[in-house]
């Protein structure tokens, strides 16, 4: 069943439960792993938690030493090898291919100590040490464009996916980057920041109906190193997560209220190519910084956002109607209800 659930192989699973997770024995003093004919009934209990790690094949089962434990780990759901020439863009407009699913909970993906998933290497950007004066800057010649992304729960994940590593990383792999970040950090990610016990926040952020926000734009940030821009089309404000961590590279998203969507740089004036799509800038490009902020303001200007102080939703889980961000957030905090849905006409 772990193999079906989080892909990795019966060879390679190394099984821990408990608080602090603990390799799964099949006694309390026992240090070998649990026989494979053994019941499961005898080592957990209805609504323990099982973490599952990569272990290399000649040493599954066992216990890995203290440096072992902390160094990088193959993920289930790992994005498959890019060859070199591959195009640096996805059409994120055109039908996704098919993604792992994200894990039904946090207890088939994320480990005390966990390391993310290895990525491959994002889109090619300008290098901050060689950027030019600001008038000869590239963004200077080509157009900021809003590349939209589907709307379904994942838009923030989908975003930053396009944004840093040229979509070739899935929202359920960024989910899981960032549970694991925050499992990782207890004494940074405490419930006070995340509005919910840490426990319950990483098994809410990698189910794929649930949102993102600023907490997860400031762990992508720094998962990636480098600094991530939501440009607020109602308000104006541009909020750069990462900003001061001396991160070099910038990326930029447009947040409607309750929708992200990617921008990139169009050199071919987005006639609706991506191969010429440049998404990283330098971090101090004040050229760049000021057109993905007209882009905000021609939206703006279009009404294109959603005021979310006093917007209606519906929650489809128990038909609850709301008024406001703030009433969605207070509900879902007191019921877990994550399936909201906006009120039009």
């Amino acid at each position: 069943m772990v193999a079906d659930l989080a892909g990795v192989p019966v060879g390679r699973q190394r099984l821990l439960t408990g608080h602090p997770p603990r390799p799964l024995r099949a006694s309390a003093g026992a240090d070998d792993p649990p026989p494979a004919d053994v019941l499961v009934s005898t080592l957990l209990s209805s609504g323990d938690s099982l973490v599952v790690e990569t272990a290399p094949p000649s040493t599954a089962g066992a216990p890995a030493p203290a440096a072992a434990a902390a160094a990088p780990t193959a993920a289930p759901a790992a994005a498959p090898a890019v060859p070199a020439d591959a195009p640096l863009v996805m059409d994120v407009d055109a039908a996704s291919p098919p993604r792992a699913p994200a894990p039904a909970s946090v207890a088939a993906a994320v480990a005390a100590a966990a390391v993310a998933p290895a990525l491959p290497p994002p889109p090619r950007s300008p290098s901050a040490a060689a950027l030019p004066p600001a008038s000869d800057s590239l963004a200077a010649f080509g157009s900021m464009t809003r590349r939209v992304v589907p709307d379904d729960n994942s838009c923030l994940f989908t975003a930053v996916a396009y944004v840093a590593t040229g979509g070739r990383v899935s929202p359920p792999e960024l989910r899981l980057i960032t549970a694991t970040a925050v499992s990782a950090a207890p004494d940074t990610y405490t419930a006070a920041v995340l509005g919910r016990p840490p426990l319950a926040y990483v098994d809410w952020i990698v189910k794929a109906d649930t949102w993102g926000g600023a907490i997860e734009l400031a762990v992508l940030a720094a998962h990636f190193q480098m600094e991530l821009a939501s440009a607020d089309i109602q308000s104006g404000r541009l909020d750069v997560f990462g900003e001061g961590a001396g991160y070099p590279t910038r990326a930029y998203l447009l947040y409607d209220g309750i929708h992200y969507d990617a921008v990139a740089l169009s050199l071919d004036g987005g006639g609706g190519g991506r191969e010429s799509d440049v998404t990283q800038f330098p971090a101090n490009d004040e050229v760049a910084a000021r057109k993905v902020l007209e882009l905000a303001a021609t939206a703006r200007a279009a009404h294109q956002f959603t005021d979310v102080a006093s917007f209606a939703l519906i929650c489809r889980d128990c038909n609850e109607v709301l008024a406001g961000e703030a009433a969605a957030q207070a509900h879902a905090g007191s019921t877990s209800h994550t399936n909201f849905e906006e009120i039009t006409g």
